[in-house]
This record gives C-alpha cells, structure tokens and sequence, in this order.
C-alpha cells in the first residue's frame, strides 16, 4: 500500500488534499483525466542538483573606503617598500 496525496482545485474553497492508500495506480484502466502524480523525492532532487554549491574560495576582505592608509606605499630613502611601522622608526624626531 502507497500513501497518495490528491490535490484537487475547487473554485469556492482553493486546494483540497486528500490522502488516500492505494495498492497500485494503473492509467491504462480508466478512461477518467487522471491528476499528475508527482513523487515528491525526485521533484526535490531535481531542484537540489540545480542549485549553485558554494565555492570553497576563503571569505573576502571587506575593504573600508575611509580607510587610506592601504592606499600609501612607504619608502626608504633607497626606495625601497617598508611598512608604515619601519617608515616612523626611520623618520621619528632625535
């Protein structure tokens, strides 16, 4: 015995489910506009197989408009890229 679920539309009072326990539906007997019987598992399989998976890529850094500091490259007198920390060591009063 399969447990069916039948959704019928009645223009007063919208959907009504009904479940019903049937041994075996056969199309070919009956001469009747049968409904569309869906079985939900693979109505929910198809929608999960066409979602996007996530991408395994690591979070990205939210960068702060404001924040300038990123922008300003420091340099030594030879040229050379040091960081923000090194130039005021280099450039503090004596």
């Amino acid at each position: 015995m399969k447990n069916i679920n039948i959704i019928e539309e009645e223009e007063d009072y919208g959907n009504i489910i009904e479940e019903e326990e049937m041994d075996d539906i056969n199309f070919e007997e009956s001469d009747e506009e049968l409904p569309i019987v869906i079985n939900e598992d693979e109505f929910i399989k198809q929608f999960t197989i066409n979602e996007k998976t996530k991408s395994p890529s690591p979070p990205r850094k939210i960068v702060n408009e404001l924040d300038n500091e990123d922008d300003i490259v420091y340099r030594d007198k030879y040229g050379k890229r040091i960081t923000r920390d090194q130039w005021l060591l280099l450039n503090q009063v004596k």
